[in-house]
């Protein structure tokens, strides 16, 4: 029955789990392993092990009279932020030690192994700001060319790339806020977001996220277009503000 021990783990960009360890057996000498599993794969399975370092002795100094050695000191597992590469580190029997020793005298294996993680990229190629200005009960305002003008645009820089957006509540100096529905009422908001400025997704929820588009490649940019319809009635006449996040992620 192998023996599996002292692992160390960590997950990249993707959603995708590297692990190291040490196994061992009474007819296999202590060998570093690798497995991982990808972000779509099963929950609670793992992938083949892969043998990153085998061992070229035992190791075993129970006897030895500075009493029993540490094994795995040195197990890690890191992202590399450049690539979202696995670097893994683990310990080995390099040699039989000298003198006619029962034990090996331990090295450290260091290795690299990818599950081709390309992570996503966004720019905001506008202001990021929309100013709706001082605004009567009930109008409906949006910041297309025949509203404010005042589109922002989002650019892939690495994809491809799905988009999602996701908004707060609106909330004054003092915190009290309006909240969001498909109608309007007192301190009850209609907020909604568009691509293409004609078809229009109501925020219904705050931070919920709405998809925005889908598959963007590299270079591509994506419009977005707000549109609010104040509240019948409010109980703060203070300014209010909103914070609208974009996220992309990999399809």
């Amino acid at each position: 029955m192998p023996l599996r021990s002292l692992a160390s783990i960590s997950i990249d960009g993707c959603g995708n789990a590297a692990l190291t360890y040490t196994q061992s057996s009474s007819v296999r000498f202590p060998e570093m392993r690798y497995t991982g599993r990808l972000a779509a794969e099963a929950l609670d399975t793992m992938q083949t092990p892969v043998i990153a370092k085998d061992s070229a002795f035992f190791f075993d100094d129970f006897t030895s009279s500075g009493g029993r050695e540490r094994w795995g000191d040195y197990s890690a597992t890191f992202i590399d932020p450049s690539d979202q590469s696995f670097w893994i580190a683990h310990e080995y029997a390099r040699i039989a030690a000298s003198g006619g020793g029962n034990n090996g005298r331990w090295g450290t294996w260091i290795a690299n192994f990818s599950f081709d993680c390309a992570l996503v990229d966004i720019t905001l190629t506008t202001d990021g700001s929309v100013a709706f200005g001082a605004q009567a009960l009930s109008v409906t305002i949006d910041s297309t060319a025949g509203g404010i003008n005042d589109v922002q645009t989002v650019q892939v820089v690495t994809g491809p790339a799905d988009i999602d957006v996701r908004t707060t509540l609106w909330s004054d100096v003092d915190v009290d806020t309006w909240s969001l529905g498909s109608t309007t009422g007192t301190d009850q908001v209609v907020w909604e977001f568009s691509t293409d400025g004609t078809s229009w997704t109501t925020f219904t929820t705050a931070d919920l996220l709405f998809p925005a588009a889908q598959g963007l490649t590299n270079g591509q940019q994506l419009n977005l277009f707000f549109r609010l319809t104040m509240p019948a009635d409010i109980t703060s006449s203070k300014a209010h503000s909103v914070t609208v996040t974009i996220v992309a992620t990999t399809p």
